[in-house]
């Protein structure tokens, strides 16, 4: 791969209406070595994004894809990137190595042509801001609003509303990613064989694509990527107790045996630390009976091991040093 020129588009969020945020969203151009161009949208995607940026960029660069590396973020927000992205005629092109989660599924769906591999198209149900204050009517009503809302995106994206009723199965601390055969089924994807076509051109797979992305050895290591794993399992644990954080840390190993990324396992690792912290603690305070043999260290070191394997790391010194880093992670950002 070859870059032509590297463009960063700083697209901001207006918060309250005065006052301006830059938001973590960002997006940047890459070519391949066919000459062809995308655009990389990364980071979470805000509510109040600008998008003139976006489209100015898309022009100025001649892209004719959009790639993401996204965990998701506000339902509107992505939806506005969508149809700004099917406007601009450009296709979208998902692969596993980079992550398209949550929102970021609504945005991809804005392509003319859609093409992603299997697992790298991650959904579940929507939520409203944990700390906003609805009162139970209101949050009613905007549970609706947005259903309605999102089905009818879907309707102009020739999207099957199937893929709602889908998502609304996995709860919000979860996340279920999409198969081939469910993708072309649902009309998340448009491409025959469900390989991106990007990927066709170079000839060499999900490599070519993501060659002039971050270096491997920066993969498994993003404290952002810590963080929503620590958050949601939090979440997790106050919503469903320990059985409930058990099922997601079974349900995020699978995901791992899919997907086979360093990000993948970290996620799951600082999940599983979430556990055995809990546990030790429950022991601590109410005594033996209390503890859960499920998230004890020894049994959480078979599926990190097996992970980091799946992953394709087989370096013994780069495993211990991935261990080390994500055991700083877990004291720096748990509270």
């Amino acid at each position: 791969m070859r870059i032509s020129n590297t463009l960063v588009a700083g697209l901001l969020c207006i918060v309250g209406g005065t006052s301006v945020a830059l938001c973590e969203i960002r997006v940047t151009t890459e070519t391949l070595d066919s000459g062809r161009t995308f655009l990389l949208v990364s980071g979470e995607i805000g509510p109040n994004d600008r998008l003139d940026s976006f489209a100015a960029l898309a022009a100025s660069s001649e892209a004719q894809a959009v790639v993401f590396d996204s965990p998701g973020g506000n339902v509107h927000g992505a939806m506005k990137l969508g149809r700004m992205i099917r406007a601009l005629k450009l296709d979208t092109v998902q692969i596993r190595k980079l992550e398209c989660a949550s929102a970021c599924a609504l945005a991809f769906l804005g392509g003319v042509n859609r093409s992603a591999l299997p697992g790298s198209i991650g959904v579940h149900r929507s939520s409203f801001d944990p700390s906003s204050s609805m009162e139970r009517d209101d949050a009613v009503a905007g549970v609706q609003a947005m259903t309605a809302d999102i089905l009818s995106y879907l309707g102009e994206m020739g999207v099957s509303a199937q893929f709602l009723a889908f998502s609304l199965r996995y709860d919000q601390n979860d996340m279920r990613y999409l198969s081939a055969s469910e993708m072309s089924e649902l009309n998340v994807t448009t491409a025959a064989d469900g390989e991106p076509s990007f990927s066709r051109d170079a000839g060499s797979g999900d490599e070519t694509v993501v060659a002039n992305l971050p270096p491997p050895e920066t993969l498994g290591l993003a404290d952002d990527n810590a963080i929503r794993a620590i958050k949601n399992a939090t979440a997790r644990f106050k919503d469903a107790g320990m059985s409930g954080l058990q099922e997601s840390s079974r349900a995020c190993w699978r995901v791992v045996s899919q997907k086979r990324t360093l990000d993948s396992v970290q996620y799951c690792r600082m999940l599983d630390m979430v556990g055995v912290a809990l546990d030790q603690a429950a022991v601590e305070q109410f005594g033996p009976r209390a503890h859960i043999s499920y998230f004890t260290t020894k049994n959480r070191a078979s599926d990190l091991v097996e992970g980091i394997i799946a992953a394709g790391v087989a370096n013994r010194d780069r495993a211990a040093s991935l261990f080390e880093h994500w055991n700083v992670q877990f004291n720096r950002y748990f509270r």
